[in-house]
C-alpha cells in the first residue's frame, strides 16, 4: 500500500454473522500491522453503526475484514471509487462530473455517500486536479446481478454566449498500462447545435465516441474533422470507472458575428 497515496485507512470489522469473532480477531490483527507501519487507523462495526455513516470517518482507502455472510459473500461489503480529473491545458476549466452505477442487470443504483464535490461546478486551473471520492454499499440485488458497473461523465467544455468553439482535434490516451477502458464523448446541444453534426433539436445529444474501447497504452484519434459548437452546447466526456484516459482537445474560440 502507498503511504503517500492512503494516509487514512478505516478497517471495516466484526459485524453480524456467525463468523464475528474471527473478524473481530483478524480485524484487531490488520490495526495493530497498519499502526505499526505507521498509517492512520479508524476501526468500523456495522453492527453499532449503519454503513450511511461511513462517509463520515474521513478516510482513504477501506479494508475489508469482515467474514461469514454480509461480508465475505459479498452483502455489506462497501467499494471506494475514486476518480480525478486533471487540467492537462493551459486554460482554466469548468468542470461538473455524473457520477452513475447500474448493476449488471441494468439497474439503476444510487451511491452510498461519498465527497462530491465535482457534482457542481469547480473551476479547475491548468496544472490542477480535482478528487471525487464516493462509496457504494453491496447489497444483495447487486450481488444477485452479479456485479456494478460504474461510468463517470465529466463537462470538458461549454460555449459562452455569443461565441463559436472550432473542434480541431481531439485524442484519447489510455495511460493505464494493464486495463483497456471503454469511452464516450458527446455534445449537448444546449443551444443550437453543433455546426457540422447532424442534429435532432436544441435538446439533442450528438455522441462523438459511442462506449469505444481503448487499449491499455493506446491512443486514439476521436475527431480529426473540424466540427462548430454554438452558444450553450456543452461537450462531455465519459469513461468506464477503472481507466485512466487522458483526453486533448484542440479548439479555437471564436466571436459569433
Amino acid at each position: 500500500m502507498n503511504k503517500k497515496k492512503f494516509k487514512k485507512v478505516l478497517v471495516v470489522f466484526g459485524g453480524t454473522s456467525d463468523e464475528r469473532q474471527i473478524s473481530l480477531e483478524s480485524g484487531k490483527a490488520c490495526i495493530n500491522a497498519l499502526r505499526k507501519k505507521k498509517y492512520s487507523v479508524k476501526s468500523f462495526d456495522p453492527k453499532f453503526k449503519n454503513f450511511n455513516l461511513i462517509n463520515k470517518e474521513k478516510t482513504d482507502v477501506i479494508f475489508n475484514a469482515l467474514h461469514g455472510r454480509d461480508g465475505e459473500d459479498g452483502v455489506g461489503d462497501v467499494v471506494q471509487y475514486t476518480i480525478t480529473v486533471e487540467n492537462t491545458g493551459n486554460l482554466t476549466l469548468d468542470v461538473t462530473l455524473v457520477d452513475e452505477l447500474e448493476d449488471l442487470n441494468g439497474n439503476a443504483t444510487s451511491l452510498t455517500s461519498g465527497t462530491t464535490s465535482l457534482s457542481t461546478v469547480r473551476s479547475i486551473d491548468p496544472g490542477s486536479i480535482e478528487t471525487y471520492i464516493v462509496y457504494k454499499l453491496i447489497d444483495q440485488e447487486i450481488v444477485d446481478a452479479g456485479g456494478l458497473t460504474n461510468t463517470a461523465t465529466a463537462t470538458l467544455i461549454t460555449v459562452d454566449a455569443d461565441k463559436l468553439l472550432k473542434i480541431n482535434r481531439i485524442t484519447c490516451a489510455n495511460v493505464d498500462g494493464t486495463n483497456s477502458a471503454t469511452l464516450d464523448l458527446f455534445v449537448d446541444g444546449l443551444g443550437s447545435g453543433a455546426s457540422g453534426v447532424t442534429t435532432t433539436g436544441a435538446d439533442a445529444t450528438v455522441y462523438l465516441a459511442k462506449t469505444v474501447t481503448v487499449p491499455a497504452d493506446t491512443t486514439l484519434v476521436v475527431l480529426d474533422t473540424p466540427i462548430y459548437l454554438m452558444e450553450a452546447d456543452v461537450l462531455k466526456g465519459g469513461a468506464s470507472a477503472n481507466s485512466d484516459l487522458d483526453l486533448f482537445v484542440s479548439y479555437e474560440v471564436l466571436d459569433d458575428a
